[in-house]
């Protein structure tokens, strides 16, 4: 038998909220931008994500894509944030050990 996934996206620009080093957060936040609504805290998943990837497990979703925002990972040409790198770890760390309780064949 073949194994279903069922499961959830997102984009990190999206859902983590206060990425002031993204182009797409200054464009938001001009006074004529293209878009009709700043993303501002978003959803927060930068701070919950542990909850938000604990749901994903509590609904039986047993795929999860997510996105990395760049823009944190290197806020400045060639300089690179070690504390956005942890934070990416931590994220892949929990997707880990949440997946090691996940079954595909139920």
């Amino acid at each position: 038998m073949k194994s279903f996934l069922l499961g959830a996206a997102t984009a990190a620009h999206q859902v983590e909220g206060n990425n002031y080093n993204s182009d797409c957060w200054a464009q938001e936040q001009m006074k004529y931008s293209i878009f009709e609504e700043p993303s501002l805290d978003a959803e927060d998943h930068y701070h919950k994500y542990k909850e938000d990837i604990d749901y994903l497990k509590e609904n039986n979703l047993n795929s999860f894509r997510f996105s990395i925002e760049w823009a944190r990972i290197e806020p400045q040409q060639n300089c690179f944030s070690e504390d956005e790198i942890e934070h990416y770890k931590s994220v892949i760390q929990k997707l880990t050990v949440v997946a090691k309780d996940i079954s595909l064949e139920k």
